[in-house]
């Protein structure tokens, strides 16, 4: 799931997203997200259970510049 927030200024516009991925249970995913908007939109990340996804979570791993989630397994 994703969430996004914007406060002012042009709306927000996700124009990059994966709609779908299949990786062995073994193997790590990669998710992407890219929007755009004025002041530029916050990507929020939650895992399967709807728990938010922190920088530092250890199962995890999120690239804030490319907003891009990287599993460590494919249970997303």
């Amino acid at each position: 799931m994703i969430e996004m927030h914007v406060i002012d200024g042009a709306p927000a516009r996700v124009y990059m997203w994966t709609s779908q991925r299949l990786a062995e249970l073994t193997h790590d995913a990669q998710l992407y997200c890219r929007a755009s908007g004025s002041p530029q939109p916050t990507i929020t990340w939650y895992d399967p259970d709807e728990r938010q996804i922190l920088p530092d979570d250890a199962q995890y791993r999120v690239r804030a510049l490319e907003f891009t989630l990287l599993s460590s397994h494919s249970e997303l």
